[in-house]
């Protein structure tokens, strides 16, 4: 069962799937990583770590810590650079500045979406997520996607069949608002991309959404 996920570049967290596998001895259910094929409800299982990972991961440590020493941060900020890159997983290939410019970025968010995204796969149908404005995964609400079911509770299989004022209602039920034009991108999966801003503007005497637990501090 797992050896499907053993050649992943970073550790994997598996979960309970919402399809059942009849076929697998000892087991009731398939393992999947997390996204809209997770079991509702579900916990972790177990992660999946690569292959001579753990024997890579203190130089890798020490790298990143020196990294951000040299451009100006202390030790314990060097530190804690480290850890974030290792518990967001972030791939780097080397290229440090741009993990490092991303971590500069997530000690100051406001935990504000920047974008709505839209995407079709004839796998999935098409599903809605908010995008952070500092560019980082955040999880739990609003930051899930959510399918885009039909009047039938189908799933859309075309973008272009997908009426754009339910896209909108969706939007606004998460508190925010349309205020550009879509964009489309497609690589593989059909992609639709329009920014948003939060119903009632940034002068809006309101609390502030509340931040995830594992949010950058």
């Amino acid at each position: 069962m797992l050896r499907q996920w053993v050649g992943a570049a970073v550790p994997l967290t598996l979960y309970p799937s919402a399809f059942v596998g009849r076929d697998f001895v000892g087991g009731d259910c398939l393992l999947t990583p997390e996204g809209c094929d997770v079991a509702p409800g579900a916990d972790p299982v177990l992660t999946v770590l690569p292959p001579g990972y753990l024997a890579s991961n203190a130089a890798f440590v020490e790298d990143l810590k020196a990294y951000a020493v040299a451009q100006g941060r202390t030790e314990a900020e060097g530190a804690a650079f480290a850890r974030w890159v290792m518990a967001s997983e972030m791939l780097t290939l080397g290229d440090f500045q741009r993990v490092y410019a991303a971590w500069v970025q997530a000690l100051t968010c406001t935990m504000t979406a920047r974008h709505a995204v839209l995407t079709c796969t004839r796998a999935n149908g098409t599903e809605l997520g908010l995008r952070c404005g500092c560019e980082q995964h955040h999880t739990g609400s609003p930051w899930d996607s959510i399918t885009v079911w039909d009047d039938e509770g189908r799933h859309y299989s075309r973008l272009d069949a997908v009426p754009m004022d339910r896209i909108a209602d969706m939007i606004a039920r998460r508190g925010y608002r349309v205020t550009g034009e879509w964009s489309s991108i497609r690589y593989g999966t059909v992609v639709r991309r329009v920014t948003v801003e939060p119903i009632g503007g940034p002068e809006a005497d309101e609390d502030p959404p509340e931040r995830p637990a594992d949010a950058p501090a």
